[in-house]
């Protein structure tokens, strides 16, 4: 690790912790370190213990969620919930972060984070004593959307269409053309399989016509830009994708599908 000299020394006499003390200095960075983020802390028995306020308006929390696990959490279900923990049980024995992506239903939506989740590990007892979980919220095209603002400026103001004036089937191509399938063969075997029921390349070349009649555009790189310059108003579409967390790690493992309510 580099040091500027200036706390060198500071840093190197800083007093050994016992595994409670640690935890309550973990708390206090918590308070004043991370008091504008969405950020948690668990024990090792996955429990929260503290919590900053954006996490607890971002997530519904309360007061009445310190000593409880996530299982009380709006949105998550019991087979995520017991995925999570076993991802957390690792990360606790092997002293490795994780960094995921972690899909969250909310009301008829999907919401989309990026976790990273730290293994709080006392280095005068080498114990793991919990885990801080740094959290922000990652929208649909959001990289696309900075490219375009930085390199190709668009001043004409367009009215916004809402999310809920696509049908169901309008989410599910326009989501496709987002993470970046924009043949209509791709599309359709991704649509397949994501939805068990079959596509065929005649039905998704409808279906884009009917997209690009709706917005007044000719190519899936102009209904993307509508998308990323908030024209449209796009959230992931419920009706495909299912919740859980998904460690980034594993995303490469081969035959890996994409999260789907069929796999």
């Amino acid at each position: 690790m580099f040091i500027a000299k200036d706390y060198q020394n500071e840093v190197n006499v800083l007093p050994d912790l016992t595994d409670h003390e640690f935890m309550a200095r973990q708390i206090w960075q918590l308070r004043h370190v991370y008091i504008n983020e969405i950020t948690s802390i668990k024990n090792t028995h996955h429990e929260f213990v503290a919590f900053t306020q954006k996490f607890a308006e971002e997530f519904g929390a309360t007061a009445e969620l310190l000593g409880k696990t996530a299982k009380t959490l709006t949105g998550m279900s019991q087979d995520d919930y017991a995925e999570i923990y076993e991802q957390e049980e690792i990360i606790c024995k092997t002293l490795e972060f994780q960094d995921s992506i972690y899909l969250l239903k909310k009301n008829k939506d999907i919401i989309n984070y990026v976790l990273r989740k730290h293994p709080l590990v006392n280095p005068a007892t080498n114990n793991c004593v919990g885990i801080l979980i740094n959290t922000s919220k990652v929208m649909p095209g959001i990289f696309r959307k900075l490219i375009l603002n930085k390199f190709l400026p668009f001043n004409k103001a367009l009215p916004t269409i809402k999310s809920n004036e696509l049908s169901e089937h309008q989410r599910q191509i326009a989501f496709c053309l987002l993470v970046g399938f924009h043949s209509r063969k791709e599309i359709a075997a991704l649509l397949s399989n994501m939805t068990n029921t079959e596509y065929s390349e005649t039905r998704i070349k409808n279906s884009l016509q009917a997209l690009y009649n709706k917005f007044d555009c000719n190519t899936p790189g102009q209904l993307l830009n509508l998308i990323s310059r908030g024209q449209i108003n796009m959230e992931l579409p419920a009706e495909i994708l299912t919740t859980g967390n998904f460690p980034l790690d594993r995303l490469d493992a081969e035959n890996k599908k994409p999260p789907s309510k069929t796999s």
